[in-house]
């Protein structure tokens, strides 16, 4: 089975397409940051996704900077020709929400 759910921070506003071959197919793409472990200074990976539909809609006006969890399939795509040949990952979103940071402060 093919499910990834990453969690990091929205890297740029998104806006919902419309498909050009279509008039309607709605989508949002979007890159999201994730820090490979919770210590400081730990390296970050960037993720690219793409919802579809109602999903693109919900995605619509998410903000740089919020911090989601996004849900989905991890999809390759391989474009080019001999040596110019090149491959990128996409999560196709099932889910994009905005999660509450948890608190750094300690419980009273």
């Amino acid at each position: 089975m093919n499910t990834i759910k990453v969690w990091g921070n929205n890297v740029a506003d998104i806006s919902t397409e419309v498909a050009s071959n279509e008039k309607t197919t709605k989508f949002a793409k979007g890159r999201i940051a994730c820090n490979r472990s919770r210590a400081e200074n730990a390296p970050v990976d960037f993720y690219s996704f793409v919802g579809f539909g109602d999903l693109a809609e919900s995605m619509n006006g998410l903000k740089k900077g919020a911090f989601i969890k996004v849900t989905g399939t991890l999809q390759s795509n391989t474009y080019g020709e001999g040596e110019s040949r090149r491959t990128s990952y996409e999560i196709v979103a099932k889910s994009v929400e905005i999660v509450e940071r948890k608190s750094k402060e300690p419980a009273e």
